[in-house]
């Protein structure tokens, strides 16, 4: 068995399974291995139950250096209060091992910003600032807005952009400006 393969086919059946959860849909494992056994692969035996939940919960919060001393970590799907934890322990962590001085939350994924949401957001943005990190929410919605304005909910800690393209430009423009000597603005 090809490992890289078996992997592969695996991370679009859970990706799919993320997907439909972050519908209210449930999530059988059969949803997620469907891929693996649509190219002919094997699944491991025992493989499944908590192996399968604990998978879902490392894809769900992924950390992916997008610059230098910049991190993104997209969000997909419903958090909960052990997504609001892991989603803290991994900006933590990842602002820790990779020295970011800058966090964007693509919370383009998630369906729903709730006052728990809300609060997590803004306990991410107080401790990673802690470390000297800057959190910059990124894929705001209209109905999400709606919904935090709504709620009475102050995100003030953080700052705030469109879009993944329109953070990552105000980024490079921020760093072209300190570059030359005259002082940036502070993104978000």
């Amino acid at each position: 068995m090809n490992p890289r393969m078996w992997l592969g086919a695996l991370a679009l059946g859970l990706i799919g399974g993320v997907a439909l959860a972050s519908q209210g849909g449930a999530v059988a494992r059969e949803d997620v291995v469907a891929p693996v056994l649509a190219l002919g692969l094997t699944i491991p035996l025992g493989w499944g139950g908590a192996s399968l939940a604990q998978a879902v919960r490392e894809l769900g919060c992924p950390i992916i250096p997008l610059l230098p001393g910049v991190l993104l970590i997209p969000l997909i799907g419903v958090i909960d209060s052990d997504r609001a934890r892991q989603m803290l322990e991994v900006v933590l962590q990842g602002v820790s091992d990779h020295q970011a001085q800058t966090v964007l939350l693509d919370i383009t994924g998630v369906p729903m910003v709730d006052t728990q949401v809300a609060n997590t957001l803004i306990q991410v943005a107080r401790t990673a600032a802690l470390l000297g990190s800057h959190v910059i929410l990124v894929g705001i919605r209209p109905e999400i807005a709606q919904s935090i304005v709504g709620l009475g909910i102050g995100l003030e800690s953080l700052g705030t952009q469109p879009t993944l393209a329109a953070a990552v430009e105000a980024l490079q423009y921020e760093r072209k400006r300190g570059q030359r000597g005259t002082p940036g603005y502070r993104l978000g």
